[in-house]
């Protein structure tokens, strides 16, 4: 590792100068001309801060400059953009056309450096850790004041250039990445969408997704049962399952509530929104019902293979699938089942985040802010169940998606990792 401050850790080889110590604010401005809806009725292009993605660098959207009545701050093409309000949310953009913003975001510009380099600059820890030296608690406020007084090494313009564009190319690779996980999430939620609606009176043509299960579809044969689903899964031997059956979940589920009256001393899990069984420790910041001596003999114990849900939450998300956990208990609070022979706990877990049953919440829960929904209305959803093969299939489908979307989050957050280390040694 090279000793001197002023030469980073990470360099190309064609360069060797040092680098030079300036003030940010001698090598950039944020000063911008400002611009009055009022003077003008044509249509301009306006980011506010709602249409910037934090940490990422990625426009979101805009809106009409000309229908907001604030005054706000012009730019160029080509100009970087900082969200000055609540910095610490690291709002920042390289701007893709000229416009205007809210006056809450610096329009910053190179005056002794490129721009391009400026927005790989204020992506350092070194700027973030000064815009975050703000004013105000509720709602603080990055101080040009400090920033400007900061302290930076510059390389020259050829090496500033070829930073900058070897930057830009990590973030091309990564906002493909991101493209690319976007696209999987909105194919899987097409055909989450067509497998789990209510039932069509007809059908129409689907293609199969590349070298899994093949899905069919076709015109409709009524059954007395149920209507085709618009996709369909084919039998292993090429034939056709049998129509999908309407069924409550009343039919398929069976409510479990076995109370831990001999007071077990058996680990003690709670229900995420997002992950859903966690032990109790990790939902709770370190509460153990257990060492606090609370009485649980009136929690549920869990058994493999149960679902779980708390009927004032399940509106958000908050259910979860006990799989091969063990014995565990749960606040009795909670509702819990288990799903019958007739249902794969796999594809249920699927109808479980599908819109149908979102919406089917909604309507079957009580109560008017929040929703609570108990087993007696939750078992009064219906449901629309292929035979089990095709379950199966379903099931093993939309996995093999899950295990795509998984494996480009995990190559984005690599990288993500990756450029973080690359900005903390190409800069000093």
């Amino acid at each position: 590792m090279n000793k001197q401050k002023n030469i980073p850790t990470l360099r190309f080889p064609e360069f060797d100068m040092e680098w030079e110590e300036k003030c940010f604010g001698d090598v950039a401005t944020n000063k911008a001309e400002k611009y009055n809806p009022v003077n003008s009725n044509k249509f301009i292009k306006c980011i506010e801060l709602e249409h910037l993605d934090s940490e990422s660098g990625q426009l979101l959207g805009f809106s009409d400059g000309s229908n907001l009545g604030s005054i706000k701050n012009k730019f160029n093409k080509g100009e970087v953009l900082f969200g000055k309000l609540r910095p610490y949310l690291k709002k920042y953009l390289l701007t893709p056309f000229s416009g205007v913003c809210s006056s809450e975001i610096w329009v910053l510009k190179g005056i002794e450096i490129s721009n391009d380099f400026l927005y790989r600059v204020i992506q350092t820890n070194k700027f973030l850790e000064l815009a975050n030296q703000s004013s105000g608690s509720k709602m603080p406020r990055a101080d040009w004041n400090v920033v400007e007084k900061g302290s930076f090494f510059f390389p020259l313009i050829s090496e500033q250039n070829k930073i900058a564009n070897f930057l830009s190319a990590v973030d091309q690779k990564l906002h493909a990445f991101k493209k690319k996980k976007s696209l999987l999430e909105a194919y899987k939620k097409g055909v989450m969408q067509q497998l789990f609606r209510q039932p069509e009176p007809s059908t129409e043509v689907y293609e199969k997704e590349e070298d899994h299960a093949a899905i069919k579809s076709h015109p409709s044969k009524k059954s007395k049962k149920s209507q085709c689903r618009q996709l369909r899964f084919m039998r292993d031997d090429g034939g056709d399952f049998p129509d999908w059956e309407v069924k409550k979940l009343g039919e398929v589920t069976y409510k479990v509530d076995k109370k831990n009256k001999k007071v077990e001393q058996l680990p003690i899990y709670s229900i995420s929104n997002k992950n859903g069984f966690v032990p109790q420790s990790e939902q709770f910041e370190g509460m153990d019902s257990n060492e606090r001596g609370y009485d649980i003999s009136l929690y549920k114990i869990i058994e493999n293979n149960t679902f779980a849900y708390n009927p004032a939450r399940i509106n958000v998300g908050s259910i979860g699938y006990s799989g091969d956990l063990g014995r565990l208990i749960v606040s009795s609070l909670y509702v819990c089942f288990k799903t019958s022979e007739l249902i794969d706990d796999n594809f249920f877990n699927c109808y479980l985040d599908s819109f149908h049953f979102k919406n089917s919440v909604l309507s079957k829960g009580e109560g008017g802010v929040r929703i609570y929904l108990f087993y007696e209305n939750f078992s009064e959803i219906t449901i629309n169940l292929p035979p089990l093969p095709e379950q199966t299939k379903i099931a093993n489908f939309l996995s093999a998606l899950d295990e795509k979307i998984n494996g480009v989050q995990a190559q984005i957050e690599k990288m993500e990792v990756w450029k973080k280390g690359l900005l903390q040694s190409m800069f000093v």
